[in-house]
C-alpha cells in the first residue's frame, strides 16, 4: 500500500464522500433516489448545491453551521463537519465529528438501517483520515490500522447493501471507496470499482469527478481528461474542478495548459479554504517552472 498516496487521494475523497447529501424530513428533491425520493430539506440541498456544482466553502460552512444545531440525530450533518475539519487542518474537530457520526449512525440504525450501516462505514474511513493525517510521517507504522478500518467500514456497506443492494447513495460511497482500495491495495479490482461508481446513478458532476481522481492517480491521463470535462459540463463553476484539469494536464506534460487551469482555480480562491489555495499555488509555480525550463 502506498501510504503517501492512500492519505492524499482517501482524505480528498473523504471530503467529496462526506460533503454531500443529508436525508431530512422537510422537503425539495433528492439527488440520488427518485423512486421514491428521500425529502432532502432546503438548507441540505443548499449545501449541496454550494460545495458540489459551486465549490463555494463559505456559504456552505454558514450552512453547514445551521444544520449541525437543527439535526443533531443525522450523521450526515457531523460527517460534514469532519470533512471541514479536515480541509482547515483542525484534526481535533475532525476526531470528534468523526465520533459523532458514529454515535448518531449507530442510533439512526434502529429506524434507516440501510442510512445507518452506511454513515457506519463512513465515520470508520473519516476515522482512518485522522489516523493517517496523525501518522502522515510515519503511514508505514499505522498500515495495519488503516486496513482494519477498511476492513470494518466495508463490512458495513455490505450491512447496508443487505437492505437495498441498488440504493445509488450506498453505490455512490462504496464505488468510491472501492476505487480508493483497489488505487492502494494490490489485487484489487479497478474495474470493478469503475464499474460500481459509473453506475450508481449519482450525480454526474460527482461520479465523473471521482472516476478522473482514479484515473489521474492510475496515470491514465487521457482518461482522466475525458471524465473531468465531464464533470465540468455539469458543473462549470467549481474551482476544484479547474485544479483537477490543471493536475491532469500537468500529468501529461502539459504544462502551458496545466499553468491556465490552475489560474482559473485560484481566480476562485475566495471560494476555498486557505489550505487548498495554498497547496493549488504550488503546484502553480511548479507547473510553471517546468513550463519555462521545457524546451519550446
Amino acid at each position: 500500500m502506498n501510504g503517501f498516496r492512500l492519505q492524499k487521494w482517501g482524505l480528498a475523497l473523504l471530503t467529496a464522500l462526506t460533503l454531500w447529501t443529508t436525508a431530512l424530513p422537510v422537503r425539495a428533491g433528492d439527488p440520488f433516489r427518485r423512486n421514491p425520493p428521500r425529502p432532502i430539506s432546503d438548507p441540505a440541498e443548499q449545501a449541496f448545491e454550494q460545495v458540489f456544482r459551486y465549490g463555494n466553502y463559505t456559504q456552505a460552512r454558514a450552512i453547514l453551521k445551521d444544520l449541525l444545531a437543527q439535526n443533531p440525530s443525522e450523521p450526515m450533518v457531523y460527517a460534514l463537519q469532519a470533512a471541514i475539519a479536515y480541509l482547515d487542518g483542525d484534526l481535533p474537530t475532525m476526531a470528534q465529528m468523526a465520533r459523532q457520526t458514529m454515535q448518531a449512525a449507530e442510533q439512526l440504525q434502529r429506524t434507516d438501517p440501510l442510512r445507518g450501516h452506511l454513515y457506519v462505514g463512513v465515520a470508520h474511513f473519516l476515522e482512518g483520515g485522522v489516523i493517517a493525517t496523525e501518522n502522515r510521517k510515519n503511514l508505514l507504522l499505522v498500515v495495519p490500522q488503516l486496513l482494519d478500518k477498511v476492513r470494518v467500514a466495508l463490512a458495513a456497506f455490505d450491512r447496508a447493501a443487505q437492505v437495498d443492494p441498488t440504493d445509488p447513495e450506498l453505490n455512490l460511497i462504496r464505488g468510491f471507496a472501492d476505487l480508493l482500495i483497489a488505487i492502494n491495495i494490490p489485487f484489487s479490482s479497478v474495474d470493478d470499482a469503475v464499474n460500481r461508481l459509473r453506475n450508481s446513478g449519482a450525480p454526474p458532476y460527482l461520479v465523473h469527478r471521482g472516476l478522473a481522481l482514479a484515473y489521474r492517480d492510475m496515470k491514465r491521463f487521457a482518461d482522466a481528461l475525458q471524465e473531468v470535462d465531464k464533470a465540468l459540463a455539469a458543473a462549470p463553476n467549481h474551482p476544484e474542478l479547474h485544479y483537477l484539469k490543471a493536475q491532469i494536464l500537468a500529468g501529461q506534460q502539459n504544462h502551458a495548459e496545466a499553468v491556465k487551469w490552475f489560474d482559473q482555480a485560484l481566480a476562485m480562491e475566495a471560494q476555498l479554504p486557505p489550505t487548498l489555495v495554498r497547496q493549488i499555488q504550488r503546484e502553480r509555480e511548479r507547473a510553471q517552472r517546468r513550463l519555462v525550463a521545457t524546451p519550446q
